[in-house]
């Protein structure tokens, strides 16, 4: 029994390994950073987009009330040989600060004119990340998925032979393999090293010891592995 538990420990234990070095794949951390890199870039794309569009329609506003203010200009009269003295003043005072408002608004058209072209310049500058970033994700995705073809096969294999294995333990020493597993105490099954446990070194109590070379395994009080006889393995 011992001997087939212990080989289907030995295949788990070569899966575990292989799986490790599947998921510690540099080229696998390279494909996740890309496709962070191409998702991070998107965002800020549709971000600078949202803020172009805004802007845009700030300046357009602008441009407007520029143009207004300019018609508005034109409809005061300069000829003022036929006003008052009041309405003269009037007159210049309202030029005045028509005159003052058309300089402030042309500062703030070219001030506008300006991010909008940053903006723009950032918009070209995240449109080319993606593409080149998306480029970059495809050529590692091809290099990542040759590499993963000489993984895929081995780990399905091992898997396949664990199943058939599976089958010939008992059932509640497989179920309480699992879950000692699942606690990360590893190896799960240890020889014992004569009256201690091959685990953790802890002496095994003399009622124990008699259990072991009756039943053929135990539990280990200390480190909860299972002990097997190592006599019982040799006349299996």
């Amino acid at each position: 029994m011992f001997k087939t538990i212990l080989e289907y420990q030995a295949l788990d234990e070569k899966l575990s390994n292989l799986e490790r070095d599947y998921n510690s794949l540099p080229e696998r951390d390279n494909l996740n950073k890309l496709a962070s890199l191409v998702k991070e870039n998107q965002a800020k794309l549709v971000e600078v987009d949202g803020l172009a569009k805004k802007a845009i329609i700030v300046f357009e506003k602008t441009k407007s009330d520029f143009e207004n203010i300019k018609k508005q200009m034109e409809n005061i009269s300069t000829d003022t040989s036929s006003m008052t003295e009041v309405e003269r003043t009037k007159s210049i005072e309202k030029l005045e600060k028509f005159t003052l408002d058309l300089s402030n608004f042309e500062r703030n058209l070219s001030s506008q004119v300006e991010n909008i072209k940053s903006i723009l310049n950032s918009f070209e500058t995240y449109k080319n990340n993606v593409l080149s970033f998306k480029q970059k994700y495809k050529d590692a995705k091809e290099k990542c998925s040759e590499i993963e073809s000489k993984f895929i096969p081995q780990i399905k294999e091992i898997k396949a032979k664990l199943a058939l294995i599976e089958e010939k333990v008992e059932p509640n020493l497989m179920n309480r393999y699992k879950q000692i597993k699942q606690d990360q105490r590893l190896p799960v099954i240890i020889a014992n090293n004569g009256s201690a446990c091959g685990g953790c070194s802890m002496s095994i109590p003399a009622a124990l010891m008699t259990k072991l070379k009756d039943r053929g395994y135990i539990e280990c009080e200390q480190c909860r592995r299972i002990i097997y006889n190592l006599d019982m393995l040799k006349n299996e």
